[in-house]
């Protein structure tokens, strides 16, 4: 039985100018935005990663929370670029 269909709406890398390159060394996050589409209010457990690499939850964040149905919930994520250049993020949700 399906308990939520959970959508990641954004991934946003939230450190320095928006459309400026990445600061080598500086710390920021990575806020991904999840929606519960419904039927049911869900516990939802979101991974994000870094060019593959798993980034941990900003302090005082979790990666786990509840979303009720047809309500977004934000995921925060230490985000420390340690190369310029392209960069791959990636965020997955599931319930649980």
């Amino acid at each position: 039985a399906t308990t939520a269909d959970l959508e990641i709406l954004e991934v946003i890398p939230i450190q320095v100018v928006r459309d400026a390159d990445m600061v080598l060394g500086k710390t920021g996050l990575v806020r991904v935005v999840v929606k519960n589409n419904g039927p049911n209010d869900a516990n939802a457990t979101v991974n994000a990663t870094l060019d593959g690499s798993l980034l941990s939850v900003y302090p005082g964040d979790n990666a786990t929370k509840l979303i009720n149905v047809s309500k977004n919930q934000t995921f925060d994520f230490n985000f420390k670029p340690t190369q310029t250049g392209n960069r791959t993020i990636r965020a997955e949700v599931g319930v649980g």
